[in-house]
């Protein structure tokens, strides 16, 4: 293939992506790399073929075929000829075996990057390992370790000259703040990795309006998750967005449930549910799992929302995911409380408390200090539990900026009941 053809063919797949027509990309990039060699001679093809490679590998994620990105992965880095390219490849792969579930080759992976960039003093490169193994932890749910490494990313992201780069830098750290229940610093992080995410396109910025939406969730806020959710759902309806859409349904759903709106709640959870499955999203068929668990609790039905909890420690028992173990056992908890077997409920929350201390999830904490205050039968521990809820839910509350919301949060039938308890 001639120069001419092969930037044709490059500028050819470029135009398909942005127009997200994301199979014919895919098979134009293939055809960019059956018509070149990994031994060219000329620097300016071998990049482009590279480029092809990592290109073609993300749209194949997108379109839910991930084995098939990872293999492509693995040829970037069978082809990598400098260090600062087997840098690149090897976050490419560790990232692509943390959405898929390996998780002791992503970590082995993401560190091997690390060390190589540090290294070479390729502080770009630093950075953008240093966020993916926050990443890596704040999907293993263990946010202390996750937030060590995304504020010495934060700290290097002036070395990232890419928006998308500085988006996941920034993202990664608002899913920390929120898992530690850093509600303010976690919608800080988020808007700052909105305007990067608005620099590259809809499915970034679907992302983030996803991610703003399930914290103003969090904070009982339902108007605002809303408000987020329907922008976030505008952008991804249409478009082959498997993963931001597998999560956006999940989250949507979830909150059309806790609005009594479940007969149009569940079915968006049931397609967020089949559809992790089908692009093998581990992350996200955990998250769907608990959502769904705690939906068909609220429902009243009892033996879909137990195989639901079950399902979800099994998996996150598998993975490592301390987080959504500890939301396993918190639905399995409620489950037994539900029908009237106390002893069970707080035998699974007093081992839930434990692994979620350890983890630092506070927004779980809470909750779990709050449901064991009310079933235990000593009077000075029940409240003592309550009383460490109710001091958990002022720290979260009290760096909110915004009144309104903090209000909201504090004024949430939940949180009001809990703090009414402990007073």
């Amino acid at each position: 293939m001639s120069d001419l053809l092969i930037y044709t063919v490059w500028q050819d797949a470029e135009k398909a992506e942005q127009d997200q027509n994301y199979w014919p990309a895919i098979e134009l990039y293939s055809q960019l790399l059956l018509q070149t060699s990994p031994d060219a001679a000329e620097e300016t093809v071998r990049s482009l073929r590279l480029q092809a490679i990592a290109r073609r590998g993300r749209l194949l994620a997108i379109v839910g075929e991930p084995a098939a990105a990872l293999a492509g992965y693995d040829q970037y880095y069978r082809e990598t000829r400098t260090a600062e390219e087997t840098v690149e490849a090897l976050l490419l792969i560790g990232w692509q075996c943390t959405r898929m579930g390996l998780s002791e080759r992503a970590h082995t992976t993401l560190q091997t990057a690390l060390n190589l960039a540090a290294e070479q003093q390729f502080h770009s490169g630093k950075a953008r390992a240093l966020a993916r193994l926050g990443a890596y932890w704040q999907e293993l749910g263990q946010y202390t370790k996750a937030l060590h490494h995304l504020e010495q990313a934060e700290m290097l992201i002036d070395y990232v000259a890419d928006w998308r780069g500085r988006m996941r830098i920034t993202n990664a750290l608002g899913n920390a703040h929120l898992g530690l229940g850093q509600f303010d610093k976690a919608i800080l992080a988020y808007n700052r990795a909105l305007t990067y995410a608005q620099q590259i396109g809809a499915e970034e910025t679907a992302m983030i309006f996803n991610n703003l939406g399930e914290t103003y969730q969090m904070l009982f806020d339902k108007e605002q998750a809303y408000h987020y959710q329907q922008q976030a759902l505008a952008l991804v309806e249409t478009a082959p967005f498997s993963q931001v859409k597998a999560d956006l349904y999940r989250n949507f759903g979830y909150v059309l449930c806790q609005t009594g709106q479940a007969e149009t709640g569940l079915p968006y959870l049931h397609m967020a549910l089949q559809l992790s499955r089908n692009i093998k999203q581990i992350s996200v068929e955990m998250q769907t799992l608990y959502s769904l668990a705690l939906a068909e609790l609220d429902c009243g039905r009892l033996a879909e929302a137990h195989q639901y909890a079950q399902t979800l420690i099994d998996l996150a028992r598998q993975h490592q995911v301390t987080s959504l173990w500890v939301g396993g056992l918190y639905v399995l908890g409620l489950y037994y409380r539900q029908t009237g077997e106390k002893e069970k409920a707080e035998q699974r929350w007093q081992q839930a408390i434990f692994m979620a201390h350890e983890s630092g999830h506070r927004v779980l904490l809470w909750q779990l200090h709050a449901a064991l205050g009310g079933i235990i039968g000593d009077p000075a521990l029940a409240q003592a539990h309550l009383a460490i809820a109710a001091d958990m839910l002022f720290q979260m509350a009290q760096p909110i900026a915004d009144v309104a919301v903090r209000r909201k949060f504090l004024s949430a039938p939940p949180v009001r009941a809990v703090l009414m308890a402990a007073a």
